[in-house]
C-alpha cells in the first residue's frame, strides 16, 4: 500500500508498507505505521537513513 511522503523542502516520494490493502488487517498495518511512525518522523533528515 504506497504511501506519500513530502518534505517541508517540497521533496517527494513514496513508501510501501509490504501489504497489499486487500484485507482489513493489511489496512491497520498500514494505519499503525502511518499513526505511530509518522509523527516520530516529522522533522527528521530524510537524508539520514540509518538514523530514521
Amino acid at each position: 500500500m504506497p504511501g506519500g511522503v513530502r518534505t517541508d523542502a517540497g521533496i517527494a516520494g513514496y513508501g510501501y508498507t509490504g501489504t497489499h490493502a486487500h484485507l482489513p488487517t493489511d489496512r491497520l498495518i498500514a494505519a499503525c505505521i502511518g499513526e505511530t511512525y509518522g509523527p516520530l518522523l516529522l522533522g527528521e533528515d530524510p537524508r539520514e537513513v540509518r538514523a530514521l
